[in-house]
């Protein structure tokens, strides 16, 4: 009996709007998507694949391989997020610093695999702009 994986991927669309599609997949098969994807932002799968998972696409050359090395779930429980400021999107595409492909100086990784964008938190707008006046922004 072949093992079956489920593989669920997470996206945006031409429109920005979300994507998520299941794909149910036997070893060493091959699956095309119902939904066209302009983004692929996660991969989810139900166990750990014992293979390679290649992610192709019709526009892109260079396919993506995730091999099993690469599979791991980061689980946070009661931590803290800090928002820092924002910045609107528009004005994120207007000043925002390109990274390309292959880009070898980013810390968390050896080289960044897609293009990518950059934007200083010292130069985020302040929260008190969007909240309302008696609003605490700090951790007690």
């Amino acid at each position: 009996m072949q093992v079956k994986i489920l593989i669920r991927l997470g996206g945006q669309g031409v429109d920005q709007e979300i994507i998520v599609e299941r794909l149910l997949m036997l070893k060493n098969t091959q699956a095309t998507t119902n939904k066209e994807f302009y983004t692929v932002l996660f991969v989810q799968t139900n166990d750990t694949p014992t293979g390679d998972l290649v992610v192709k696409s019709l526009k892109i050359k260079n396919p993506e391989k995730i091999t099993p090395h690469d599979w791991g779930n980061v689980w946070i429980y009661d931590g803290l997020v800090y928002i820092t400021g924002y910045i609107k999107k528009g004005e994120f595409k207007e000043k925002s610093v390109k990274i390309p492909r292959s880009y070898k100086g980013c810390k968390q990784y050896a080289e960044t695999k897609v293009e990518n964008r950059m934007w200083y938190i010292k130069e985020v707008h302040s929260l008190t702009d969007i909240l309302p006046k008696n609003c605490d922004i700090f951790v007690p």
